[in-house]
């Protein structure tokens, strides 16, 4: 029998994350408050069968259409969301038998891939979107045990009547209208009252007892090869104190491991434990994940760093130094977070990123979505036919890797990063500073454009550019595929761009007709090379 660490250490090209909605979406059709949808579309589930009518029509929406043939080793399937597979309603699963999720275990194996069960350990969707399918069942008979101060009775007459669908006005309306601030937009990665109020507190043993049962029932269903704790899904863990309750969640994850190694052993094959954390080590034990104790007490065995918005300025070196300080492989999050992430060249160049800073891979997630753009600019998802992505025959390979296409970005996810940039010009000249990691030599290229997005009606003969020291000649404009229709892009020629670390100096001059702000959108570098 292999033993933990020899499974450990085994190659993975790419880890694939299926977050489960291709099962959950179609078993759910039709139950209470299910039709949520996005803006300006037609229902959520309008894109999937209402019901499966053979095994095939499961498999090939995520697994046959996506990933078979190409470099994916190992799939990561969200069977926890908001509740575990096994409470799915079955009338529109019948076909599938009484467990469908086997059929992915079995797809898995039958296709050489390691087969993890991945758990989100506070998803909070249904904070914000109907359906009692977001709720599960020991959430609606605990709300005590949520982060806000949620008693029986309002959660009874407010909160349970919405999430049924039997009233559209949301439960925190009132306050957001007496002016408290309770609701904040859904985006980004900041902490809201408007989310967490419905995240449960894992300060409580209840909460943690009630997730060591989802992964005991996990392994007790599946022939599993691992679990996956995914804790991108969504901090804050606590209601208060995040660092003094780190050897809270400690004590949870030693609970997992220990169960592992008992069930490992009476079935006599290893189950790895798998954690998807912060962007780096400070991040997480800000919010109260202490990965470098678990790490130390050998408690996991696959780190996955990063929650995707900053793939750009994620710690992944420091993710990758302390895992092989003590033999945890480390892989970097690629997440379809927003338009651009999505696109060919930026999947290539994050992938880049991560292996010269010595991660192992890239675990790609909610890659089945193609992104598109809705009037009047807001970002949704669509489900075409299943077609398989390009990168997920190149991105497993880095020698193949070193001299495709691609493009390089300032990260923008939830102004975060550094953009988008507001250069005020009232009091004169406005300077701003960005900083930004290429992974490969850009001398090698054939090609090497800067390109920079400003706010619609821009002067860019206003701007100027100076790039590593260097001025940067005048931009000419163009159009950026299947992006919003504010596009406004100039290409710059960037001759002084280098490996390593770059930084671009971006001045505005005051206009002629008084001072003004000039915004600063998106800034990146398209690396081409002659084939």
């Amino acid at each position: 029998m292999a033993s933990r660490k020899e499974i450990r250490s085994r190659k993975r090209r790419i880890i694939w994350n299926n977050d489960g909605d291709d099962l959950c979406i179609t078993a759910n059709y039709n139950s209470p408050g299910a039709e949520w949808t996005l803006p300006g579309k037609e229902p959520f589930y309008a894109h999937f069968p209402k019901r499966f009518e053979t095994v095939d029509d499961f498999l090939r929406i995520r697994m046959k259409g996506k990933i078979e043939g190409t470099q994916v080793d190992t799939i990561f399937y969200q069977g926890y969301t908001s509740t575990p597979n096994w409470e799915f309603p079955s009338e529109n699963t019948k076909a599938l038998g009484p467990d469908p999720l086997r059929h992915v275990v079995d797809y898995a194996h039958s296709n050489n891939m390691e087969f993890f069960y991945s758990i989100r350990m506070n998803d909070i969707h249904h904070a914000v979107h109907q359906g009692t399918f977001m709720w599960a069942k020991f959430m609606v008979e605990n709300p005590h045990l949520l982060q806000g101060k949620v008693d029986r009775e309002w959660f009874d007459e407010k909160v349970l009547p919405w999430v049924r669908g039997e009233t559209e006005k949301h439960p925190l309306t009132d306050a957001l209208e007496a002016g408290r601030r309770l609701l904040v937009p859904y985006e980004g990665r900041k902490p809201s009252d408007f989310r967490t109020w419905a995240a449960y507190d894992w300060g409580r043993r209840e909460v943690r007892d009630y997730f060591l049962g989802v992964v005991k029932e996990a392994c007790r269903r599946y022939d599993l090869d691992g679990i996956e704790l995914d804790w991108s899904r969504t901090p804050p863990f606590f209601k208060t104190e995040y660092r003094a309750n780190a050897p809270v969640m400690t004590d949870f994850v030693r609970q997992v491991r220990l169960w592992l190694d008992a069930w490992g052993q009476e079935r006599g094959r290893p189950a790895l434990l798998a954690v998807h954390v912060p962007d780096s080590p400070v991040d997480s034990l800000n919010v109260g994940l202490d990965v470098r104790m678990w790490l130390q007490e050998g408690l996991i065995d696959i780190v996955i760093g990063g929650f995707g918005g900053r793939p750009f300025t994620c710690a992944i070196s420091e993710w990758a130094r302390v895992g092989h300080e003590h033999g945890v492989p480390v892989y970097g999050c690629i997440e379809n977070g927003l338009p651009y992430q999505a696109k060919t060249e930026v999947v290539r160049a994050t992938a880049q990123r991560y292996f010269d800073a010595g991660a192992d891979g890239a675990a790609m997630y909610d890659h089945f979505y193609e992104v598109s753009v809705l009037p009047p600019g807001n970002p949704g998802v669509v489900w075409p036919q299943p077609s398989k992505p390009k990168v997920l025959y190149e991105i497993g390979d880095p020698a193949g890797l070193r001299r495709l296409d691609k493009t390089y970005c300032v990260d923008t996810y939830g102004g975060l990063a550094g953009l988008p940039v507001r250069l005020s010009t009232e009091s004169g000249p406005s300077r701003t500073r960005l900083t930004f990691e290429i992974a490969e030599d850009p001398a090698e290229a054939s090609h090497v454009i800067l390109q920079a997005q400003w706010a619609a009606d821009t002067d860019i003969r206003r701007v100027s550019l100076c790039l590593n020291g260097a001025p940067v000649p005048g931009g000419r404009p163009f159009v950026q595929e299947n992006e919003s229709d504010d596009q406004n892009w100039y290409a710059h020629e960037a001759t002084s761009l280098r490996k390593g670390l770059n930084t671009l100096e971006v001045t505005a001059q005051p206009s002629d007709g008084g001072a003004d702000k000039l915004l600063l959108k998106q800034v990146r570098a398209a690396i081409r090379y002659a084939r």
